[in-house]
């Protein structure tokens, strides 16, 4: 590592050249503090000329480069002592479990590795190690959860992992766990498991709204179920822009009764859906079946709490639009059964 002590005036120029050389050159600069001399003040800077304020800025520039490369090599030390201290104490757990169940460890001497590296570093894997940091992760859960029903299990001593649940032997649970975590994902809300890789694409598959809308509309249940059971947010997602329409009035304008059943048989929060959201024309679900004559949805809107008589921007109620729409039997419905009224 270097130590650097900024210079100011006719030498800052070589400095800052300095500096960009050696940051192309990816050398090891490292600054332990960082020391960037103290700012010109508005009446030193309109003193000056515009090369003079390129000149000062493009060397603030480069010594706050210099610092950020410094943090990400004091990162790159801080990881690995970290990986080290780990590594050190799975080993010793192992070897308290060896003293008090009589099982012997399975794994490398981290150690005696640590001891015999001079540069503090863990030599490098066996190769054939299934627990090698290079190791794809789909090949690490195909070596580790498809093929572990054939593990057999010394004197009955296992222990079942929390992420894959499969059971190993005591004497590999620990290191089996943490890599098992590190490597495969499993979806709380699906009980899938996969390489964590796919975790971001697996959750971003259930918040297309695309998708959702297509599900509605052709009666795709279990896409619809899976977007649900993963967390869509119905009262904040927005599915057409345009009209400003959401999961709700989707199922309104399609008359998906299903679908509305489902939206609170797998809902996590049912009691926090926004029944009466309104859309861009200031129209409630309730409204739109009102306006389209779903009887038996909008029975279902006015059980969950469906407002009988809110007013749209124009003052029309739910009973007033279904009688602008001719809707008879609706509008019986709504004043016998729920009491609905004229304002």
């Amino acid at each position: 590592m270097k130590n650097i002590n900024f210079i100011e005036n006719e030498e800052e120029d070589t400095f800052a050249k300095q500096i960009e050389e050696e940051l192309e050159k990816e050398t090891n600069i490292y600054i332990n503090n960082f020391d960037i001399r103290t700012e010109k003040s508005d009446e030193e800077l309109m003193n000056m000329t515009k090369e003079e304020i390129i000149t000062y800025k493009n060397i603030q520039i480069s010594q706050l480069k210099s610092y950020i490369n410094s943090l990400e090599k004091e990162k790159e030390v801080l990881i690995n002592n970290f990986k080290i201290t780990t590594d050190t104490l799975i080993e010793k757990i192992k070897q308290i479990e060896y003293n008090n169940i009589g099982i012997r460890p399975q794994t490398a001497h981290i150690i005696k590795d640590i001891k015999e590296n001079k540069k503090g570093n863990i030599k490098e894997k066996n190769k054939n190690d299934i627990y090698d940091d290079e190791e794809d992760n789909e090949d690490f859960m195909n070596k580790n959860i498809i093929k572990m029903d054939n593990i057999t299990y010394p004197n009955n001593k296992y222990q079942r992992c929390p992420n894959c649940t499969k059971d190993f032997p005591i004497s590999e649970y620990i290191e089996h766990s943490l890599q098992c975590l590190r490597k495969i994902f499993r979806c709380q809300k699906c009980n899938k498991m996969m390489p964590i890789t796919e975790k971001e694409t697996h959750l971003n598959n259930y918040q297309n709204k695309s998708k959702l809308i297509t599900a509605i509309q052709t009666d795709d249940e279990e896409y619809f179920k899976e977007a649900i059971r993963h967390g869509f947010r119905v009262n904040t997602n927005i599915l057409e822009e345009n009209s400003g329409n959401n999961l709700l009035s989707i199922i309104a304008i399609n008359n998906k009764l299903n679908f509305f059943k489902l939206l609170y048989m797998y809902s996590d929060e049912p009691d926090k859906i926004d029944i009466n959201f309104r859309n861009k024309c200031d129209l409630t679900p309730l409204m739109i079946c009102c306006k389209n004559n779903y009887i038996e949805l909008s029975k279902e809107f006015i059980k969950k709490g469906g407002d009988v008589n809110a007013k749209n921007i124009l003052g029309d109620t739910p009973l007033r639009i279904a009688q602008m729409n001719n809707n008879e039997k609706l509008s019986l419905m709504l004043i016998n059964d729920f009491k609905a009224y004229l304002k």
